[in-house]
């Protein structure tokens, strides 16, 4: 084979970007379904790249929710890993914490994900078993134990449902 033998690709910054974050985030979701804990290298390149970037938080939810969407439950083999996950979702949360944010439905998408993702403590098989659901552990955000907080999310929905069937509306008269 010579170098003629392949089609050259050219990526723009933006496109090799966009490539290089999705495998980040595919990388991470990976190993945080696995028995071993996640790395401390994983975390802290996941945990920099959210505090920097809306669209990497957007992008990382999106890609939770695609990947498992179809499951009822999914189960972290580690407790850690609960607990690292729960712990980049509550860096996002507080990324969108404002009814101003563009992306503040985004909180839609990560309280639907933490009902789904649990940790099973198992100490004794049969009589002592205990699931802890991601949201338990989001739940120790200040941010959700405010009444402020979900009224504006169920404002906010409410707006959008509104908003939507208004424009359902309008485009049916046209």
């Amino acid at each position: 084979m010579t170098p003629n033998d392949f089609e050259k690709i050219s990526l723009n910054a933006k496109q090799y970007k966009s490539l290089n974050v999705s495998k980040i985030i595919n990388m991470f979701i990976n190993q945080i379904f696995l028995e071993d804990e996640v790395t401390i290298e994983s975390m802290g390149e996941i945990m920099e790249k959210s505090d920097n970037s809306i669209n990497f938080d957007k992008a990382f939810v999106d890609n939770l929710i695609i990947k498992y969407h179809e499951n009822p439950y999914i189960k972290i083999k580690n407790a850690k890993n609960i607990e690292h996950l729960g712990n980049i979702l509550n860096t996002i949360i507080l990324n969108i914490d404002s009814i101003e944010n563009k992306h503040y439905d985004l909180n839609f998408e990560i309280i639907y994900i933490a009902s789904k993702i649990y940790y099973e403590d198992k100490h004794d098989e049969i009589y002592c078993s205990e699931k802890i659901y991601l949201f338990s552990v989001l739940s120790k955000n200040k941010l959700y134990s405010t009444r402020k907080f979900w009224i504006e999310l169920i404002e906010s929905k409410i707006n959008k449902n509104v908003n939507e069937e208004i424009s359902n509306i309008e485009s049916n008269t046209k």
